[in-house]
């Protein structure tokens, strides 16, 4: 089971996301997050297989999210 998340701004991203995995059998999403100040804990405390990350955010430089992630959770994929 490959498990992923997805850092996005647009919850019409985040619906539309769900709605395209649900019913697969090897992919599940594990979470959801709008804001990095909010997957960080979330990965402090679960893995994942693979981020999907939206790279235009308001708040946060996808770069620097990238940079983080690949420091902190090296096995992790970002798509």
């Amino acid at each position: 089971m490959i498990k992923i998340a997805l850092l996005d701004p647009h919850p019409v991203v985040h619906k539309g996301f769900k709605a395209f995995f649900r019913k697969s059998e090897r992919i599940r999403v594990i979470n959801t997050f709008f804001r990095a100040k909010d997957l960080y804990p979330f990965l402090e405390k679960r893995s994942i297989d693979a981020l999907i990350l939206e790279m235009e955010l308001v708040e946060d430089s996808a770069f620097e999210i990238i940079k983080t992630i690949k420091e902190k959770h090296s096995k992790t994929s970002i798509i």
